[in-house]
């Protein structure tokens, strides 16, 4: 599991770990609450264990991925949640924050199921699921980037679901919508209350939420479905965006 240090990473990681799954944090600088989970989950007869790694660096998902197998003696489920979040203006886009930002939200993922391939293929019950967002299909100002790695992992679940379906490794994608994370708390003007206005089912997120979902495509339940993404949003994609006079 990448990016597991904190928020939906973290809840989605010690979901797996609590189905009684071996599971492998990864983090990068974010280890927040990290180490009392671990304890945690070792004290309940778990298999859990933490592994570093700055992904923007070519090379280092490999050593992540070859460090969890080295650690488990293989591999059936792999998660990819690492990522980097930012609003910028598209006029102060440069080519090295793209490039940092596309490597670390796509790039990642495609070297990690790259190394991690051999060791799926062995697996009876291959699962790789891919974390994107909600971005990937809907406009917000300040996000071109970000937007466009989310769309750019949603055509790689696809894709990748259709190579790899004779090899028995099923790819799919969870798309998270307004999910409330630690940075929420520094967030301007954010309030629960305002986060739940604006969903249709009247609350805002949390991180189990997605992890539900993650379990789910993780599990044997979710057999017969590869290259789909499940948007875990609330009803947020589902809403038509213009208000419409009441038609009833």
């Amino acid at each position: 599991m990448t990016g597991a240090g904190t928020g939906i990473g973290l809840a989605v990681a010690t979901a797996l770990a609590e189905a009684g799954v071996s599971t492998i944090y990864h983090y990068n600088t974010k280890r927040g609450t990290l180490d009392d989970e671990l304890d945690r989950l070792t004290r309940a007869g778990r298999t859990v264990a933490a592994i570093p790694g700055d992904l923007s660096v070519p090379g280092a998902v490999a050593e992540v991925v070859d460090e969890a197998v080295r650690r488990l003696g293989g591999l059936d489920i792999l998660v990819n949640n690492a990522g980097l979040t930012r609003t910028l203006r598209v006029e102060d886009e440069t080519p090295d924050g793209f490039s940092r930002l596309i490597w670390i939200n796509l790039g990642s993922a495609l070297f990690g199921i790259q190394r991690a391939l051999e060791h799926l293929e062995r697996s009876a019950h291959a699962s790789v699921i891919n974390i994107t967002s909600i971005h990937a299909i809907g406009g917000a100002a300040g996000h071109s980037a970000y937007a466009a790695s989310k769309a750019a992992l949603v055509g790689l679940t696809r894709q990748l679901a259709v190579e790899l379906a004779s090899r028995r490794i099923r790819v799919n994608a969870v798309g998270p919508g307004m999910v409330e994370v630690p940075r929420y708390s520094t967030m301007r003007g954010y309030t629960r209350t305002l986060g739940n206005s604006l969903i249709p089912l009247g609350r805002v997120g949390s991180p189990p939420d997605v992890a539900n979902a993650v379990l789910f495509l993780a599990s044997d339940s979710s057999s017969w479905i590869t290259g789909q993404t499940l948007w875990v949003d609330g009803g947020t994609t589902a809403r038509m965006p213009l208000e419409l006079p009441d038609q009833g």
